[in-house]
């Protein structure tokens, strides 16, 4: 019995999400993977909100993504000293999806024509 504790990480006792860290860590950041839950949580509260179709809930996602990315990487070049978890800036992220998601909602309700033509439904 060792004197000093040890630090077990879960995971390897478990086994059960171990192939997660072999397969996806390399080659995405953790804290991406957690941005990643943040924009499905940020756009399903943004249409919750407006009542959209949950068709646009697809539709919308590059949009919330570019959005959230386009507002970390300008967290990150400002230095803002807001909260941060790990190194994403959500605040920022979560301010720029609102407005891109915004700015997409006013455009499919100025011109829906034309976005229906832009994602090949018209």
């Amino acid at each position: 019995m060792p004197s000093t504790p040890e630090i077990v990480d879960a995971t390897v006792m478990t086994g059960s999400v171990g192939w997660i860290q072999d397969v996806l860590y390399p080659w995405v950041s953790p804290a991406w993977l957690m941005a990643f839950v943040m924009i499905a949580l940020g756009l399903f509260a943004f249409h919750s909100v407006f009542g959209s179709a949950p068709r646009r809930w697809l539709e919308n996602f590059p949009v919330a993504f570019l959005g959230f990315a386009l507002g970390n990487l300008i967290g990150y070049q400002t230095n803002a000293k807001f909260p941060v978890i790990g190194d994403i800036h959500f605040l920022e992220g979560y301010a720029c999806m609102a407005a891109f998601l915004a700015g997409s909602n006013w455009l499919n309700r100025v011109a829906p024509q034309s976005t229906r033509r832009f994602f090949g439904r018209g």
